[in-house]
């Protein structure tokens, strides 16, 4: 099978010498690498020239038009029978590439996805690397197969995203969930394997991570909008649990509290086995209480303009 790593970055200079370093050091080889730039205006493509005698490089300048339009022009781009999509600002496992490849045996598998863990040392990083083991987790489905998978570390069979018409454009979708519920409605599996290992720079600070989480909220509602029947799932429900908290709040602050506290027990049991201390899975549920937050209020935020918008004929703007 021909493979093609595709990557969108956009002033990603200070991060992709990482990020190509790790790419050199697959174990395998034999493949393309895309790089989507999405209107770069530093030294982002100096830096990729630098690369061009070691790894087999395309380069597609585009005007800057966003990671999600970014990604779907790519696609159409992309000759090959498998894509590996990753994001600049990671460094790959070794062995990841080559782990990605492997579940494609299968004819029945349409995308694999990887674990994506939190760059780094601090106790941010330590939170945040437990937030996303919790959600990996949470994602799982049974006998390998995923709920969806996280954008920056999934692999797709190109026939099948093209036979659905590629990856969507549409502004405010979250491509990643969009395509992994397309794939599935469509009979193709979605699968996660924990032995695909990509870091991820996440932000470092909660107020951060709030801002980070809070677009995606935003995002959730146009992409569960598209796909209405995994509204009432119990994944897409949870997140909102701090909003159940708060009017608990009102009505009985001794047991908002017992259910927060609760919340807490509820993340170390999850996260049992998983690399860390006890004190790292404190931080991972400081940061979930913060991830469900924002992401609520996203959600909320995005549902009212939504509405206005409609009831005014406002033309949709993303919000950045």
């Amino acid at each position: 099978m021909d493979v093609c790593v595709h990557t969108n970055v956009h002033n990603g200079a200070s991060v992709i010498r990482a990020y190509l370093d790790s790419l050199v050091q697959q174990t395998f080889k034999d493949f393309d690498l895309l790089i989507v730039d999405d209107g770069s205006t530093d030294h982002t493509l100096k830096i990729v020239d630098d690369y061009r005698e070691i790894l087999s490089i395309q380069v597609l300048s585009l005007s800057h038009v966003g990671l999600t339009e970014a990604r779907a022009v790519g696609m159409q781009n992309v000759a090959a029978d498998i894509c590996i999509i990753l994001d600049a600002d990671e460094i790959v496992e070794p062995h990841a590439l080559e782990r990605f490849i492997q579940p494609f045996s299968d004819p029945a598998i349409g995308a694999v996805g990887g674990r994506v863990v939190s760059w780094g040392t601090g106790w941010s990083a330590r939170g945040a690397r437990m937030l996303r083991e919790a959600i990996h987790r949470l994602r799982k489905t049974g006998d390998e197969n995923t709920w969806a998978v996280s954008g920056g570390s999934i692999a797709v069979r190109v026939e099948a995203v093209r036979s659905l018409g590629g990856f969507t454009s549409a502004p405010g979708v979250a491509e990643d969930y969009d395509i992994s519920w397309r794939l599935q409605d469509q009979g193709w599996r979605v699968v996660s394997k924990d032995d695909i290992i990509v870091y991820h720079r996440d932000p470092v600070t909660l107020w951060a991570t709030f801002k980070h989480k809070f677009v995606i909220g935003q995002r959730a509602l146009h992409t569960l909008w598209l796909h209405r029947r995994r509204l009432l799932d119990w994944r897409s429900i949870v997140v909102f649990y701090p909003l159940g908290i708060l009017i608990l709040a009102v009505l009985d602050a001794r047991l908002a509290l017992f259910v927060l506290m609760a919340t807490l027990l509820g993340v170390v049991i999850l996260l049992r086995g998983a690399d860390g201390s006890l004190i790292d899975r404190l931080y991972g549920w400081i940061f979930l209480n913060v991830y469900s937050t924002a992401y609520a209020l996203g959600f909320l935020y995005e549902l009212l303009r939504t509405a206005i918008r409609v009831l005014v004929r406002i033309p949709y703007a993303e919000s950045e």
